[in-house]
């Protein structure tokens, strides 16, 4: 907790000593300098968690970006369209037991995959701050999908089958909500952001359906049922990093 503590600081540390640099380096140049959008701007983001650089919850491994990525496209000074994706994909294969003639063992393995989609389109309003500061309000529309399938392979004698069990979990989502947020321009066009929201969501859960190829019978698809939540959640609270341009 400590090291992700001092991470966040020496983040902002730096971007503070750009910003001042920059100011700097042009005072006597111009005190006009856009650091900020301006209509027409287009600008691209990603939402980073910089505690997952230490892998403290995810058993070491590295997983910085899992926010998903925005664009965004401003048609004034101060109002913008956007829209936010997230897709991932995992497949995993376990081999949990290995051939061996001698005990007339097969190999067999374990599988999973998952896969996931989330589209947030949105509008935002920004507010006039500072030269750098931009801070705004606004609401957004969430849409997503996500599926998995587990897929054990199973010995009989000489043969192997397999069982799979297909949206244990999966799921249908739609929501709502609004936001507010802060973009601060550490240079030029590039600046670190936060954003907070509140939303409501629908959640329809998909048929879990189960297949046994060897025993048929035991075939079933249920169907499942849904929920409704309303959470600060449904957005980001991530950091965010991004480019105007």
């Amino acid at each position: 907790m400590k090291s992700k503590i001092i991470f966040v600081l020496a983040l902002m540390l730096l971007s503070f000593s750009f910003a001042n640099a920059q100011d700097l380096s042009g005072v006597k140049k111009s005190t006009a300098a856009v650091y900020k959008q301006v209509a027409g701007d287009k600008s691209f983001e990603v939402n980073f968690d910089p505690g997952r650089i230490f892998g403290s919850n995810q058993g070491g491994q590295f997983n910085l970006f899992n926010g998903g990525i925005k664009y965004r496209t401003f048609v004034t000074d101060k109002k913008a369209y956007r829209i936010g994706v997230n897709i991932s994909y995992y497949n995993h294969v376990d081999i949990f037991q290995h051939r061996n003639p001698a005990y007339r063992l097969l190999e067999l393995r374990n599988k999973f995959t998952s896969f996931s989609i989330l589209l947030t389109p949105g509008f935002e309003r920004h507010f006039a701050a500072t030269k750098r500061l931009s801070p705004y309000v606004g609401a957004q529309a969430l849409a997503g999908y996500s599926t998995t399938v587990a897929k054990r392979e199973i010995q009989d004698n000489n043969e192997v089958y397999n069982v799979t069990n297909k949206n244990n979990p999966g799921r249908v989502r739609v929501g709502v909500g609004i936001f507010a947020g802060i973009d601060y321009y550490f240079i030029k066009k590039m600046y670190l952001g936060i954003e907070l929201g509140y939303g409501i969501e629908y959640d329809k859960y998909l048929n879990t359906k189960y297949t046994n190829e060897k025993f048929p019978n035991q075939n079933y698809n249920h169907k499942n049922g849904h929920s409704i939540g309303v959470s600060p959640s449904l957005f980001t609270r991530n950091l965010r990093l991004g480019w105007t341009f």
